[in-house]
């Protein structure tokens, strides 16, 4: 009787680890935060990006826009990276990460064509 209890137990413990969302140590950007700032940060990539292929538009330091970019989200360029790291050790999570920033990405292109 007490090995079926403790088989049960171990049995249980073992499965509800397993299954669910994993939880982000505190400290860490919930998964949405480090989507929304991807795509934030694409978008400032794209646009120095271009400015650097045409000479005669107005050139600007993407750290400005970083730096913004993290007071947006109430978070500084030591946070964010701590939690890339994280999810870069969780790449199922990260994954996941880059897909929904893609998405975001490709509905923002979609609207402006429009």
């Amino acid at each position: 009787m007490r090995f079926c209890l403790l088989f049960f137990v171990l049995f249980t413990t073992l499965f509800s680890s397993c299954g669910g969302r994993e939880s982000t140590p505190e400290g860490i950007l919930p998964d949405s935060v480090m989507t929304d700032i991807l795509v934030e940060i694409s978008i400032v990539d794209a646009a120095y990006n271009y400015s650097i292929s045409k000479p005669d538009a107005a050139r600007f330091k993407q750290e400005f826009f970083y730096e913004q970019i993290m007071k947006d989200f109430k978070t500084d360029r030591k946070q964010f990276l701590e939690s890339l790291n994280y999810y870069s050790i969780n790449t199922k999570r990260l994954q996941k990460i880059y897909e929904d920033a893609l998405a975001d990405i490709s509905k923002r292109q979609v609207q402006q064509v429009r």
